[in-house]
């Protein structure tokens, strides 16, 4: 069995919660806060550290971080590029070759989805890689073009980004994260084909977050 690629993990969690108009890393879902869902999936993962970044005004008394560690975006108002910065520069391990990107706002992702997709990255460290539905070609394919979406496949998160791309990554500005860089054609992306509809549920809106709980609160995680 190969060996698995040394990658950390950054949890990005200090978004506003505009679009939600409260916020949303405190919303239950099936007896946690929304954002444990996504410390305890990266937690007990093949990740080498979990840096979880929050704004300096959040309390994380009610959170059980376990083995994360917390870096603070105290420019989270300039958008999730500066979030991302932060989340870079709190990496430790002298020899990742990647950092995994998770959302607070996804409650489904789980540890055997970030262990298979450490495990796919480990074939590849100087490629990008994500997760796609309905990828067509078997178990990988190549992106199209337009970095996003190719025979009705639909691109989704936790990316993984290579080391050899952290320096171009810190110097993106705005609230664009690493999405200008995978829109140009010649950036290297594999994308791996996961069958579960789920792990593409980003709960930003009131609308999402009622369809998380109708249709997932009574699943056990």
């Amino acid at each position: 069995m190969k060996k698995l690629a040394n990658v950390s993990g950054i949890i990005l969690a200090a978004g506003k919660s505009t679009r939600m108009g409260e916020d949303k890393r405190l919303l239950p879902f099936r007896g946690l806060m929304l954002l444990q869902h996504i410390i305890n999936a990266s937690v007990h993962s093949e990740l080498k550290e979990i840096i979880l970044v929050v704004d300096d005004n959040f309390a994380l008394d009610s959170f059980n971080l376990a083995r994360a560690k917390v870096a603070v975006s105290y420019q989270r108002d300039k958008g999730q590029s500066y979030s991302l910065n932060a989340g870079l520069s709190a990496i430790s391990e002298k020899n990742t070759q990647g950092c995994m990107v998770l959302l607070a706002d996804q409650p489904l992702i789980n540890t055997e989805l970030i262990n298979m997709l450490v495990q796919k990255f480990s074939e590849d460290t100087e490629s990008f890689l994500a997760p796609v539905k309905d990828c067509v070609g078997g178990n990988n394919a190549v992106r199209g073009n337009d970095g996003v979406q190719e025979n009705n496949t639909v691109r989704g998160n936790p990316v993984i980004i290579p080391s050899t791309y952290f320096e171009q990554i810190k110097e993106l500005k705005e609230d664009y994260g690493a999405k200008n860089i995978l829109k140009n054609p010649q950036t290297p992306l594999k994308l791996v084909s996961v069958d579960e509809i789920a792990y593409f549920l980003d709960v930003d809106t009131k609308e999402a977050y009622t369809y998380l709980c109708k249709q997932y609160d009574k699943l056990i995680s």
